[in-house]
């Protein structure tokens, strides 16, 4: 990594760039270092939990990382549609390495306790989302 940066750093020197350029290098290298110290950390142990929310379909990080998970660790998945999660599970159950999937709907609904009488609340959101949980075992 030091060959690199002080490559970088003397094609920097020999031309003239302007401050956003060296910025944006500077900015890359902060970002390249910053995956390193993740992925030392993520393969020095094994992750107690895995909790995952994301705008993106989920399978391909939960597949990444499950396998950075310890052995009889929880998993949760939370996605705003149910498609990318059954997907998502079937993947799972596939390779064999979790148990006690359970696909369920987060969707609450108030109730307005009046006087003598209780109903639901008028304005109410229309879903909450969905749950894939589990647990990581090992195959042997």
């Amino acid at each position: 990594m030091e060959r690199g940066i002080t490559l970088i750093l003397s094609v920097f020197t020999s031309h003239s760039f302007s401050r956003q350029d060296l910025e944006r290098v500077q900015r890359r290298q902060k970002r390249e270092e910053l995956n390193q110290k993740i992925s030392k950390l993520l393969n020095e142990r094994e992750m107690d939990a895995l909790l995952v929310a994301s705008r993106f379909h989920p399978a391909p990080i939960v597949s990444q990382l499950i396998n950075y998970l310890a052995p009889s660790r929880p998993f949760v998945v939370y996605c705003s549609a149910k498609e990318p999660l059954v997907e998502c599970f079937t993947q799972l159950k596939e390779r064999g390495c979790v148990l006690n999937m359970q696909l369920t709907e987060t969707w609450l609904r108030e109730y307005q306790v009046l006087e003598n009488r209780t109903h639901p609340l008028v304005n109410m959101s229309g879903t909450g989302g969905f749950l894939l949980t589990g647990t990581k075992v090992v195959l042997e």
